[in-house]
């Protein structure tokens, strides 16, 4: 019987965005600066991600979403932008 599998890629910015407009779901305060990227980290199960923020008044911050915040995420990028 024949298998069919879909695959969704995002960006590194898509990604970021997506966490960045669901952070306040998660109740996650994010400060006013610049995205600078997402990490994804694989070494534990599940694999979680952290978004990368340069606050305004410097430095930089991780916020750490886990597996299902990063789907959730995901998804409602993905209704956001049809």
């Amino acid at each position: 019987m024949p298998n069919e599998f879909r695959f969704l890629v995002f960006s590194e910015s898509e990604a970021a965005n997506a966490l960045a407009a669901f952070a306040p779901k998660a109740g996650k305060k994010l400060p006013i600066g610049s995205i600078k990227g997402v990490e994804v980290k694989i070494d534990k199960e599940p694999p979680t991600a952290a978004l990368v923020i340069a606050p305004d008044e410097g430095g930089t911050k991780n916020f750490e979403f886990s597996a299902g915040e990063v789907t959730a995420a995901l998804i409602g990028w993905c209704i956001n932008h049809k």
